[in-house]
């Protein structure tokens, strides 16, 4: 057994769980239920027990599914936590744009100027970054 499942499988796995179907848990996730029926396998292969009973169209999870539900649903929590105190550092208020060179120097620079005075409480980040 590997203790480390692929994210994509653990991420499969409890969107499954929690919408009870893999057809729902596809859609949010933009895959297939196809593909996600594979990771859901590949799970079950690699924990060597099974996690869901298919009915049709719903899914149940066994006594083994609700445990790894319970741990993997925390760590996602956990995860979505960190995700949004780092976002608390950004400031909604700013506006940062990017663009082509000749773009920004022909047309952005000449209307900054309007844009601030139409939006007075927007804030435009400064300076430029290199993308390479």
């Amino acid at each position: 057994m590997n203790p480390f499942a692929s994210f994509l499988a653990l991420r499969s796995f409890e969107a499954a769980a929690r919408l009870s179907s893999f057809q729902q848990a596809a859609n949010e996730l933009n895959l297939t239920s196809s593909a996600i029926s594979h990771q859901i396998k590949r799970l079950e292969d690699e924990l060597g027990q099974k996690l869901f009973v298919r009915m049709q169209r719903k899914v149940y999870l066994t006594p083994s599914g609700e445990t790894l539900y319970a741990s993997v649903s925390g760590a996602f929590l956990e995860i979505s936590r960190g995700l949004r105190a780092i976002n608390a550092d950004v400031d909604p208020a700013e506006l940062r744009a990017s663009a082509a060179p000749l773009f920004a120097a022909t047309y952005l620079t000449s209307c900054i100027g309007q844009f601030e005075r139409e939006n007075p409480r927007a804030r435009l980040a400064r300076g430029y970054r290199s993308i390479s």
